[in-house]
């Protein structure tokens, strides 16, 4: 629940930036002393703060894919994306299954495709 100052906060940045919503975010975690729990987020932003991961990441919002699809689209070296991948397999943002040879990797959930969404629209609204 807001108190009256973040409730006026939220207001003013509503009528600063048209864009914003007026209804409060009622599922924001409250407890901001989770110490572990922040600790895990700002592991998340981390991974998604390379240009190269990010490209990774969105081609997996799309579906499994295999490596060399990855390295197709994305026009990174295959070394550099197993590289990337495995990162990402250990901050279980991405799972792999193999199927003979090949290895398919997906995107453990639709949370961070929907973070990287959000992010790439806040990146093109202009800003004033």
């Amino acid at each position: 629940m807001l108190n009256e100052a973040d409730a006026y906060s939220l207001r003013r940045t509503h009528d600063d930036h048209p864009h914003v919503s007026e209804t409060p975010l009622t599922d924001v975690p409250t407890n901001v002393r989770d110490d572990l729990t922040i600790s895990r987020t700002a592991e998340l932003f981390k991974a998604l703060a390379t240009p190269s991961r990010l490209r990774i990441l969105l081609v997996l919002s799309h579906g499994p894919t295999s490596v060399s699809s990855v390295v197709e689209q994305t026009a990174l070296s295959q070394p550099l994306v197993s590289q990337h991948l495995k990162l990402l397999r250990g901050l279980h943002l991405v799972s792999v299954n193999r199927v003979g040879r090949e290895a398919i990797y997906s995107l453990k959930d639709d949370h961070v495709a929907h973070i990287i969404v959000d992010a790439m629209t806040h990146a093109t609204e202009q800003h004033f």
